[in-house]
């Protein structure tokens, strides 16, 4: 499909495009960024040259997040939600890329009140075990949550043979609740949380380090990952709470938890006013923990869509690697495989907008994050715009230490197009893009 939106851009010489002309194209390219799937761990480029002025960027991203919201609506659309207060709860279904079709429920809390704004969206995961049973307990307890008025989108999973909440067919899944969520206008894009119980627990956990950008909030419970699985770096800017029994020693959940605060306390420590957390272990529980407290406190934080301080690690879920993170889009292969002893690259990305400069550090790790080592190849694009620069002069980039740019960054539609294709999301449609050369 993409071979077929460049031959459609070429057709037409760039200096004789007209508006009809560009939009046409850019719904092209946002219909093949929907359906790209085995290269989506690289940038999609938008190819040729429109640019523009400062002055014209809130009127242009608004058209070119409506020309999204409407591609979006007609191949993604999420579904009718019921109300928290309905006697029967319908089940609705996705199909799945290689895998059998997912079962959820989708409703609203608490719909009197505030249906003329945008309200938070929890996506709700339920434990292992006989899944119509936990689907229906997850129903329950979601209803019981203090955290209205909200939406709640609760996955039943597809198949008990591959109980796992990061695998890959379930990872497009969650990219397309994101989308589609944001694009419906109902949800607040800053006001999306994860949170799960048991297995739930591991997923949300992985799913909050793998897609933070996207979130306010992550809440596992009952769970505890081993840190490799869900960095902590990648939890800079958003909340995270973890519930778990003390007593609850199964597969180590009680003395990876305490690994967790450790690691969150000491990152906290070292960087005051981020990585803000709960984590606990509740005293004489078991498995089975209180569930209420999450949500409650999960609430009161909303996304930073902006950071001007971004720590991610790039690791692999199920063999994939995300394309992008904030405002970091990887523009050509890193050269990381899973199972390599250097499977994943480290980036922390500074933005100092009083001196219009930005600080990249950049290497490969290793799952332990113990060793690193140089990159020796790829690109990353760092999209840009008035949060982070003062787009009317000159910027400096430092890559490791050494200045990499340093000229005005051009303005141009394109560079709104691949953000808004790469991350679906009504905040980061960006105007402008610096590409670095790693190696």
């Amino acid at each position: 499909m993409a071979s077929i939106f460049i031959i459609f851009c070429s057709s037409v010489g760039y200096s004789q495009r007209t508006p009809e002309h560009f939009n046409k194209d850019v719904r092209a390219y946002f219909l093949a960024r929907l359906h790209q799937t085995e290269t989506d761990s690289i940038l999609m480029p938008f190819e040729g040259r429109h640019t523009i002025r400062i002055k014209d960027i809130p009127k242009i991203r608004a058209e070119i997040w409506q020309l999204y919201r409407g591609v979006v609506s007609s191949e993604t659309p999420l579904a009718v939600p019921v109300n928290a207060s309905a006697q029967v709860f319908p089940v609705n279904h996705w199909n799945l890329i290689k895998e059998d079709p997912m079962p959820f429920y989708y409703f609203l809390k608490d719909s009197g009140q505030t249906l003329n704004q945008p309200l938070p969206l929890y996506l709700a995961l339920h434990g292992s075990g006989p899944r119509d049973h936990e689907f229906a307990a997850t129903l329950k307890w979601c209803l019981r949550y203090n955290d209205g008025p909200s939406y709640y989108f609760i996955p039943q999973i597809p198949t008990e043979k591959r109980y796992r909440w990061w695998y890959k067919a379930e990872q497009y899944a969650w990219e397309r609740l994101f989308r589609s969520s944001v694009a419906s206008g109902k949800v607040d894009p800053n006001r999306i949380y994860v949170l799960g119980i048991s297995e739930g627990g591991y997923g949300s956990q992985r799913l909050g380090a793998f897609y933070a950008d996207y979130l306010a909030g992550a809440g596992p419970m009952a769970g505890g990952e081993p840190l490799q699985n869900a960095p902590v770096e990648n939890f800079r800017n958003i909340a995270f709470s973890l519930q778990t029994g003390s007593l609850d020693s199964g597969f180590g959940r009680n003395s990876l938890t305490l690994r967790a605060k450790t690691a969150f306390d000491s990152l906290a420590h070292l960087n005051p006013g981020f990585f803000i957390h709960k984590i606990e272990l509740q005293p004489g529980r078991g498995h089975h923990i209180d569930y209420t407290v999450t949500t409650p406190w999960l609430k009161q934080f909303i996304r930073n869509p902006y950071p001007l301080e971004v720590s991610w690690i790039r690791y692999p879920m199920d063999g994939r690697y995300r394309s992008g993170f904030y405002n970091i889009a990887i523009e050509s292969d890193l050269g990381t495989k899973e199972w390599d002893r250097f499977d994943r690259s480290g980036f922390t990305i500074v933005f100092d907008r009083k001196h219009n400069k930005i600080f990249i550090s950049a290497y490969l790790t290793t799952p332990e994050l113990d060793q690193r080592e140089s990159i020796r190849r790829g690109k990353i694009g760092i999209f840009l715009d008035q949060h982070y620069i003062n787009l009317k002069k000159k910027v400096t980039v430092y890559l490791n230490k050494k200045e990499v740019f340093n000229a005005k960054v051009p303005i141009d539609k394109k560079y709104m197009a691949e953000s808004c294709g790469l991350f679906g999301d009504s905040a980061r449609v960006f105007p402008a893009k610096i590409s670095i050369q790693l190696q």
